[in-house]
């Protein structure tokens, strides 16, 4: 009767030399170096030195019999490493071995297990033990893991969480490419782990994976997936099964993997026809018709004027606007285009971070957006990270709310219409205040929220 045994090398392809190798059992040792492999070793002396208790010989319990000589011969086919039982004896033997490679000294090491137990192959198909009967009966057992069984497939490092990562359009393909890796780092993101052996597998060599889009409501998947090769990185939520790769030591598929998540850009929710505030550490710009893109660059008395921008650079506290009638969620896409050269107002602050916007002192009036204008903060708020506000020395203003003004100017001869004489709509001066009416002095004034020049 014969018992196969596969075996795998640790690393590596199998490397043309000697090797040692080491029987164990009942807490001792036997150790066969340089060896050249396919060896056939008598089991008889081995078992006898292995268990020195036992009477019987060959492997059996006392007070047995045996009858002829059990060997066990290692050897290697086309990277397959396996071990081999064979002789008709009665008593309980089990055999399992395994490949270790020293990276020290390039040498590998082929140790085999003998044990005492019935014939059994566990439910977690990492064992198979046989009882060896008189018989010219052959029976083969290959050690196949099931990858249903406690085997995970996870996506980042934590498989207990929902990871983001960042897509961007090739502007030559049109088509969506990770925006922050690179596909070996994209291959790194997925992984199987084994709970039972505690090991990790080898993608490809182990196991392969499909990548599945989920409706993002049910979680549930749309269609058959995608081989990662095919993947076509688009935004949305994914997940991933692995499956058992032809010819490896495994077989069948895991579950799905912790979901994750693909997205184009920065997404910022903004109630209709508001403002609210972003900063980021990288150049953004808008593509929705709806959206404008400014930031603070002068603050008066009770205005701060907001200067538009097409693309803004890294580290611009940002004011969101939102002109559909409607509330959106706003997409802020990262780029690397030229960003306008615009400088921000020095008081207007960013934060990466969650923090608080400290309350106003005697010297100092902080300003938090509230959607349609900054109001005056009297304590310490809490902030969202990637969020914005205002500093200004309290000799600037002491107004308990900035009203939001644009730098669009328009020029106006100072012969004003009627309407605009009798002082239709706000009039104020560059450095906030509010006039009593229209101007009669050339200059820039603001009016309506936007800046005019008076002829």
């Amino acid at each position: 009767m014969t018992l196969a045994l596969l075996l795998t090398a640790a690393t590596g392809a199998w490397a043309e030399d000697t090797y040692t190798v080491t029987f164990k059992a009942n807490g001792n040792t036997k150790t066969v170096e340089n060896v050249t492999l396919p060896k056939t070793f008598e089991l008889d002396p081995i078992i006898t030195e292995l268990y020195p208790s036992l009477s019987g010989g060959h492997g059996s319990p006392a007070g047995t019999s045996a009858s002829g000589n059990p060997n066990v011969t290692a050897y290697h086919n086309n990277s397959r490493h396996y071990a081999t039982i064979s002789a008709p004896f009665e008593g309980a033997v089990t055999v399992t071995g395994q490949f270790f490679k020293d990276f020290t000294n390039n040498q590998y090491t082929l140790e085999i297990y003998c044990t005492e137990n019935l014939v059994a192959i566990s439910d977690d198909k990492t064992e198979a033990t046989i009882k060896m009967p008189t018989s010219d009966v052959n029976v083969n057992y290959e050690l196949v893991r099931d990858m249903s069984v406690q085997m995970q497939a996870q996506v980042g490092d934590d498989a207990t969480k929902q990871p983001r990562y960042r897509v961007k359009k090739n502007e030559q393909t049109g088509l969506y490419e990770p925006a922050e890796m690179d596909y070996g780092q994209v291959l790194a993101l997925f992984s199987v782990n084994d709970g039972i052996e505690q090991k990790a597998l080898t993608l490809n060599q182990d196991y392969y994976c499909r990548i599945y889009k989920l409706d993002e409501q049910t979680q549930q998947p749309e269609g058959d997936g995608v081989l990662l090769a095919d993947f076509d990185f688009a935004p949305g939520l994914y997940a991933l099964k692995a499956f058992a790769t032809d010819g490896s030591n495994y077989d069948g598929e895991t579950a799905f993997s912790n979901t994750f998540k693909l997205f184009e850009g920065y997404e910022l929710k903004i109630a209709a026809g508001e403002f609210a505030t972003y900063y980021k550490d990288e150049a953004l710009y808008v593509e929705d018709e709806d959206a404008k893109l400014y930031t603070i660059t002068t603050v008066g008395n009770e205005t701060a004027t907001a200067t538009e921008l097409t693309v803004a650079a890294a580290n611009t506290p940002l004011l969101v606007k939102n002109n559909a009638a409607e509330a959106k969620t706003i997409l802020l896409i990262p780029t690397t285009a030229t960003a306008d050269d615009v400088t921000p107002y020095e008081g207007f602050k960013g934060t990466l971070e969650a923090t608080q916007i400290a309350a106003s002192t005697a010297n100092q009036n902080n300003y938090a957006l509230n959607g349609k204008e900054f109001v005056w903060v009297m304590d310490d708020i809490d902030i969202a990270a990637n969020r914005a506000w205002l500093e200004i020395p309290a000799t600037t203003t002491n107004s308990r709310a900035l009203t939001i003004v644009f730098d669009d100017v328009t020029g106006m001869s100072n012969n004003l219409t009627p309407a605009l004489s009798q002082g239709e709509g706000a009039w104020y001066d560059l450095n906030g205040r509010k006039l009593q009416a229209a101007p009669t002095k050339k200059g820039v004034y603001i009016l309506n929220g936007k800046k005019v020049v008076v002829k």
